[in-house]
């Protein structure tokens, strides 16, 4: 019997925590709910909801935090006191360990104030947590240490789709980034930030530090930096890294040394196609890209474009000094001036190799003989296959490559004019480009957004188009764009089969980036057509999709349809659809499709022959929890087919029942509830399919043994998607 009390009591205060939020117990299957600003205040002060799980269902507009918790801001009882703002979710005695889903939901207008408090964030100290798809815009966060706009001090807690606009990050001490101040073994994929970062030491537009194996990978921080010393663009000091699909845009303004366009300090690291292009100020140890590089890296395939400005200490156009690490297939393009400066290094230390380089950025040396490709080179350090720009640069052939070269017997750079420069270098097999576009450029510059490689291609598909009635065709095509590129205009292009001439159908800028529609009402009767859909990016280069035939020859219409409809309750959908007239009409056709390729025919009925009054016609299917297209087509006693319309219906269980996988982390098999009927597809954080299957009943088992470690993305035709991790 005391068993029993005990469960009631323990249902009972479940029950009563979940009076406090919108709703939800702090379960996986029913988390609390934060929809209101009030629940957000109420998670930051109820420290025993820590481990217990929460989903965000609305935007929040925090603005009211300005008010919030008036004291002693800073320690200081001779200045006012002020509003500190929201409590942050997690402490170092009450670490944040629970799961946090902000469903792509935004939280504005936050403020933080506490300079005099550490572990400072939305999340002060997270540990073993899951946290996902939140949205920062417009926040001022200030703290003593470990401050970010996001989370303070992360420990062992990947995290993903998490973004910080506008966001201004105050740090007195160090530990300072606009995503997170502290990063300790844990990944970071497909997260962003821009704004302002103030700092004193360690300091970076996306992560203040990151230690130990961590992956920080398809990421970019479009902040600007200021701060003392160890500053970078993304990340401020990076150890045991591994940087992937990355880059950095913001400026780097530091006052004292290790300070880079992308990283200010990195050891033991690993960087792969990676780019920076804001200037950079510092004192010494400065690069376009990276400040120290300083034990053990391996930086390849990046590059960066600002201008570097030091006082007396090394600045390089691509790094500052770089110590028994390896450089290879970089290059710089901005301007270097510092008392101690070089087109691409200032430093190359002892066991280090440049290899495959090149720099094209003008060099303000103290004087015309001292402006050189490295300044110094170590002994037993190697500079191999690797060239400046003569006429850009203006080190010129009487220079010295290396100044200061204490290894002179194991180096080869290449001076050449900017024409040799474009032809001679081998920039295909380098970074995959053609060395006569783009001023040798493996980017198109993009002002709206970030650069994008040239190994990233984009695709346009077509699709042929559906009749909808009489002149009046639809026509669908799909963008792949790995590259993110901000797409100026979306056209259609049409013309008559045996014309050069073509004419356009202008779509405009919509947000879904990934497709493309249009309703044709522009061609005539009795034609026959080429149709192609194309983009624009704003670099004015296109790229077109395939051209797909259109047959509007006239002919005799054997129905003239007036409207073709779906409703839809929690069991069925009602089908009806009504003729105004029908010639030799022998039946109906209703299929349906989950992505209008694949179609499958779920009833036939007849038709009247010929008549020249109005028909009803109704069918009843099961409801499909999941949005389902259905077409209606005629065929005529003589077999000749037409598709009349085609409908999309959305069922109203579909508003109200959420899809759920557990479990999640998996290993061996995952089970989605909720959706009956469909196509499920697995993504990698590329983006690509990476498992495809059909579920045809709710409560399904998948197999993904077949996957490696990591997070991925399971997208549904609902074109509702969740986001699963894999380990082994």
């Amino acid at each position: 019997m005391k068993h029993i009390i005990y469960t009631l009591l323990v249902i009972s205060t479940l029950q009563l925590n979940a009076q406090n939020y919108s709703g939800g117990y702090g379960t996986p299957t029913k988390p609390f709910i934060i929809e209101t600003y009030d629940d957000l205040v109420e998670l930051s002060n109820s420290s025993y909801h820590w481990q217990h799980y929460f989903v965000q269902t609305a935007d929040i507009d925090a603005s009211d935090s300005k008010f919030l918790n008036v004291g002693d801001h800073d320690n200081y009882p001779a200045t006012p006191d002020e509003a500190m703002g929201l409590t942050p979710i997690g402490n170092i005695n009450v670490n944040f360990t629970g799961h946090y889903d902000g469903k792509g939901h935004t939280i504005s207008n936050l403020l933080i104030n506490r300079p005099a408090t550490e572990y400072v964030g939305l999340f002060g100290y997270v540990m073993n947590a899951e946290i996902t798809a939140i949205n920062i815009s417009y926040c001022t966060i200030s703290g003593k240490k470990w401050v970010a706009g996001l989370i303070g001090y992360n420990v062992y807690t990947n995290l993903n789709n998490l973004f910080v606009n506008n966001g201004k990050v105050i740090c007195e001490e160090y530990g300072v980034g606009l995503l997170v101040g502290n990063n300790y073994q844990s990944d970071i994929d497909n997260c962003y930030t821009t704004g302002s970062v103030y700092g004193y030491r360690v300091s970076g537009g996306l992560i203040g530090q990151s230690l130990y194996p961590s992956n920080i990978t398809n990421s970019y921080s479009a902040a600007n930096v200021f701060s003392y010393s160890e500053s970078g663009g993304l990340i401020g000091r990076v150890d045991s890294g591994n940087i992937y699909n990355c880059f950095a845009t913001g400026k780097v303004d530091n006052d004292h040394t290790d300070v880079g366009g992308l990283i200010g300090d990195l050891s033991n690291s690993t960087i792969n196609k990676c780019y920076a292009s804001g200037d950079v100020f510092g004192f010494g140890r400065i690069g376009g890209f990276v400040g120290h590089s300083m034990t053990n890296n391996n930086i390849q395939n990046s590059f960066c474009s600002g201008n570097v400005k030091g006082e007396l200490g090394y600045t390089g156009g691509f790094a500052g000094k770089n110590t028994e690490s390896t450089i290879l297939n970089c290059y710089s393009t901005g301007s270097v001036q510092s008392e101690i400066s070089a087109a691409f290094c200032a430093g190359n230390d002892d066991l280090s190799t440049i290899e495959n380089c090149y720099a094209s950025g003008f060099v303000f040396g103290r004087t015309e003989n001292e402006r050189c490709f490295i300044y110094t080179n170590g002994i037993n350090a190697e500079v191999i296959n690797c060239y400046f720009d003569l006429e850009k640069t203006l080190i010129g052939t009487t220079n010295e490559a290396i100044l200061h070269n204490n290894n002179p017997n194991n180096q080869s750079i290449f001076r050449l004019t900017t024409e040799q420069f474009k032809n001679k270098f081998n920039f295909h097999a380098n970074w995959n480009i053609d060395g006569n576009e783009n001023d040798a450029q493996p980017w198109v510059s993009n002002n709206q957004g970030k650069p994008y490689f040239y190994w990233q291609d984009i695709s346009v598909s077509n699709e042929t188009p559906v009749k909808q009635d009489f002149n009046k065709h639809s026509i669908d095509c799909y963008i792949a764009n790995p590259g993110a590129i901000v797409i100026a205009n979306r056209n259609y292009r049409y013309k008559k089969l045996n014309s050069t001439y073509w004419s356009y159908l202008t779509i405009g800028s919509k947000e879904d980036l990934n497709s493309l529609f249009k309703l044709i009402t522009e061609i005539i009767s009795n034609s026959e057509y080429i149709i192609q859909a194309y983009i624009r990016d704003d670099s004015n280069n296109k790229y077109y999709g395939d051209a797909v035939y259109l047959d509007n020859r006239e002919n005799t219409l054997p129905v003239e349809l007036l409207d073709f409809t779906a409703k839809s309750d929690e069991l069925y959908t009602e089908l009806e659809w009504t003729t105004a007239a029908e010639i030799n009409n022998d039946f109906f056709t209703i299929e349906m499709s989950y992505d209008t390729k694949n179609w499958n025919i779920i009833d036939e009925i007849n038709g009247n022959g010929t008549c020249n009054y109005q028909n009803n016609y109704s069918i009843l299917t099961d409801n499909k929890n999941t949005i389902v297209y259905y077409r209606l087509s005629q065929t005529d006693f003589d077999g000749t087919n037409e598709i009349l319309k085609t409908i999309a219906v959305e069922p109203s269980e579909l508003k109200t029942t959420e899809i759920s996988i557990y479990p999640n982390p998996a290993s061996d098999y995952i089970t989605i509830n909720n959706y009956i009927e469909g196509i499920v597809s697995i993504l990698n954080t590329s983006g690509q399919i990476v498992l495809e299957t059909q579920i045809i009943d709710n409560n399904n088992t998948i197999d993904i043994t077949g996957l490696d470690s990591g997070n991925y993305i399971i997208r549904f035709d609902n074109k509702e998607s969740k986001t699963i991790s894999v380990v082994r």
